[in-house]
């Protein structure tokens, strides 16, 4: 096997530096990636790149509870550019993009009572890659996150597209069920509908599709609610919601639903839709001004269009490839 790249290893290095590791500063530094180093620095077998990989998992850490925890940004850069083959490799999964906090709302210009749509400005964020996928971040980030479903009440053509070996119906069911294990608290956004905003509120499982009812079911009842937007996109136009968000100990809510043209987009970034019992009014806030938004591309639905609208608000995940 040819030597593994300089620039591969250089950021190999660099991801584990930022995680404690003195790997590259001196042999006495290198600790627990020592050997796994070294065999980056010659010329080395498939197979001992997995197995020390793997023995990572049986060096104890206070903090992270083994090293290869600890190290798995480093890790996970390593298996894709060595690169390891999937099902061997250690760290599986879409890479998790996150969208940072952004006070600012969106806003619009108001003729008297009514909306310039024309002028509306969405919310604007940052993305960050973070190196892991969604089921990873839930496991070392449960006590600050939480997740919303957005109108996913019908099954959608494109859910049975694959990324990574599975559907996006299955990455988005392994994420609710990481979810439901972590105890991490849901909201599924009820579909837009034509009647009285917050009568006949279906059950947690009868608000999803099919494809996501056994997953939802897993959910205590404690731990999963519906919020009722009415006839409009926003979750926000359900009293509860904002409350639901905006809480101190609330630093991440995990968004996955459907994105044909504005559901998801209009609650991460903004929508014009006006907020109820407001002098002077304004439009509803975005999910962004309270909390970072996660998600993948699998976890984000395109409907019969096959793909995420709106690309100047999500960015590159749009162009993320499928099997």
């Amino acid at each position: 096997m040819p030597k593994y790249p300089k620039n591969h290893y250089d950021k190999f290095v660099k991801l584990a530096n930022e995680q404690g590791s003195g790997l590259g500063k001196g042999w006495q530094q290198d600790g627990a990636l020592k050997s796994l180093g070294a065999l980056l620095r010659k010329d080395s077998l498939e197979k001992d790149i997995v197995s020390a990989i793997k023995a990572l998992a049986d060096v104890k850490d206070n903090t992270h509870t083994n090293k290869q925890r600890k190290y798995k940004k480093a890790i996970r850069h390593l298996e894709d550019t060595f690169p390891i083959p999937q099902d061997k490799r250690v760290w599986r999964g879409v890479e998790a993009v996150k969208y940072l906090r952004e006070p600012t709302p969106p806003s619009v210009t108001f003729k008297g009572n009514n909306i310039d749509y024309s002028s509306l400005k969405l919310t604007k964020t940052t993305l960050q890659r973070i190196g892991v996928s969604v089921e990873d971040y839930i496991e070392d980030n449960s006590n600050t996150t939480r997740m919303l479903i957005i109108h996913l009440g019908q099954p959608q053509e494109d859910m049975n597209h694959k990324w990574d070996g599975a559907t996006a119906l299955q990455h988005m069911n392994n994420v609710i069920c990481k979810a439901a294990k972590k105890g991490i608290p849901l909201c599924i956004l009820r579909d837009p509908h034509s009647g009285v905003r917050g009568q006949n509120v279906p059950k947690p499982v009868d608000a999803v599709c099919d494809g996501l009812r056994h997953a939802i079911g897993q959910i205590p009842s404690n731990n999963v609610w519906v919020a009722d937007g009415g006839g409009q996109h926003s979750a926000f136009h359900d009293p509860k919601f904002q409350g639901w968000v905006d809480l101190e100990e609330v630093k991440t809510v995990i968004v996955t639903g459907f994105d044909a043209d504005i559901c998801v987009r209009g609650n991460v970034f903004g929508a014009s839709e006006k907020a109820e019992g407001v002098n002077p009014p304004s439009i509803v806030p975005a999910l962004l001004n309270f909390a970072d938004v996660l998600t993948s591309r699998p976890l984000l639905s395109g409907g019969g269009a096959g793909t995420i609208q709106q690309i100047g608000s999500w960015g590159d995940i749009a162009y993320a490839k499928r099997d």
